[in-house]
C-alpha cells in the first residue's frame, strides 16, 4: 500500500487511506495479542503439563486432541472478535474518514486522536511486552528448578531442585530471547512514533529503518521458534516394554508390571517431582529426577 503513496508522491485521505489505517491498527494489536496468547500457551504447556489436554502426559488420546482443537478455535475467534470490536467501535464513535487518515508517510490513526492512539494501539503492545517478559522469566526459573508446579499449584524453592527436562537446559535460556526480541521490535517504534506525535523532526531514513525492524518481527519469531521450540515442546518418547506411566506433578512416575524389581527400567524422559501418590494398586513406583 505504501507503493501507492510513493508513486503518487503524497499521502491523501480516502477509502484506500482508511483501509490502510485499519489494517495497520489490526496488525499492531493482532500481533501483540497473538504474541501474548502464544506466551500463555507456552507457559501452560511447559510448566503446567497436567492441565494441557494436548500434551502427551495427560494420555487423553483423541478426545484430548479434539478438546484442544476446540479451545484453539475459541481463542482465535475471541481474538478476531476483539479486533473487530476495536475497529468497529472506533469507527462508530469517531467516523471512518475522520479517525483514520494521513500521518505523514502513510495512513493510520489521525494525529488529533492521540489518546486513542495510545489506548487502542500502544497499550496492547506494552501490556504484551510486560506479560511476555514475566512469563518467559517464569519458564526460565521453572527449568532452573526454582519454581515447582503440581497441577495449577505453584511453589517457589529457595534451594534449586534438579529437573530432568526435555532437552538441554541451555535451550531454556533461549526462551528469554522471545521477550527481548519483542522489546527490540516495539521500543524503537514507540520512540519514533511518540517523537513524531510531539512534532519533533525524525529523519525519513530512521522512520523507514525502525519500521523495517518492526515488520521483521514475524521472521525473527519464526527463526527463534525453529531454534528453541523443538527442544522444549513436550512429546511422547518411546515407552519401554512392560513400563507404564502415571502423570503427576512436574512429571511422570514410571512403574514396571514385572514382579521382579530388577525388571524396572530407569528412563530420562520425565520431569522431577517430590512425592509419589501411588498406592499398592501400582507396585514399586520409580520417580524420575531428584528432589532438593
Amino acid at each position: 500500500m505504501n507503493i501507492k503513496w510513493a508513486n503518487d508522491a503524497s499521502v491523501h485521505a480516502g477509502a484506500f487511506c482508511s483501509a490502510q489505517g485499519i489494517i495497520k491498527q489490526l496488525s499492531d494489536v493482532g500481533a501483540a495479542l497473538s504474541t501474548l496468547i502464544i506466551s500463555l500457551y507456552t507457559v501452560r504447556t511447559l510448566c503446567f503439563p497436567e492441565t494441557c489436554p494436548f500434551v502427551g502426559q495427560t494420555h487423553e488420546g483423541e478426545g484430548g486432541r479434539k478438546k484442544s482443537l476446540l479451545w484453539s478455535i475459541i481463542v482465535v475467534a475471541c481474538l478476531w472478535t476483539t479486533l473487530g470490536l476495536l475497529v468497529t467501535i472506533n469507527i462508530a464513535v469517531n467516523g471512518l474518514h475522520r479517525f483514520y487518515g494521513p500521518t505523514e508517510y502513510w495512513c493510520w490513526i489521525r494525529a488529533e486522536y492521540s489518546v486513542q492512539r495510545t489506548a487502542t494501539d500502544f497499550v496492547f503492545l506494552w501490556i504484551t511486552a510486560a506479560f511476555s517478559t514475566t512469563i518467559y522469566a517464569m519458564i526460565f526459573l521453572y527449568f532452573r528448578g526454582y519454581i515447582i508446579t503440581n497441577g495449577w499449584r505453584v511453589r517457589f524453592s529457595r534451594k534449586r531442585e534438579r529437573i530432568n527436562v526435555l532437552g538441554p537446559l541451555k535451550q531454556a535460556c533461549g526462551l528469554l530471547f522471545y521477550p527481548l526480541v519483542y522489546m527490540a521490535n516495539i521500543l524503537p517504534l514507540s520512540v519514533v512514533r511518540y517523537s513524531t506525535f510531539a512534532h519533533q523532526h525524525v529523519p525519513f531514513g530512521v522512520v523507514i529503518f525502525v519500521d523495517i525492524i518492526y515488520l521483521s518481527s514475524g521472521f525473527l519469531n519464526v527463526a527463534l521458534f525453529a531454534v528453541t521450540r523443538p527442544f522444549l515442546l513436550p512429546h511422547d518418547p518411546p515407552k519401554p516394554e512392560g513400563v507404564s506411566e502415571i502423570p503427576h506433578g512436574n512429571g511422570i512416575i514410571v512403574a514396571s508390571h514385572h514382579e521382579s524389581s530388577s525388571a524396572h527400567e530407569h528412563s530420562t524422559y520425565g520431569f522431577q517431582h517430590s512425592e509419589s501418590p501411588v498406592s499398592d494398586y501400582w507396585p514399586q513406583p520409580i520417580l524420575l529426577g531428584e528432589g532438593g
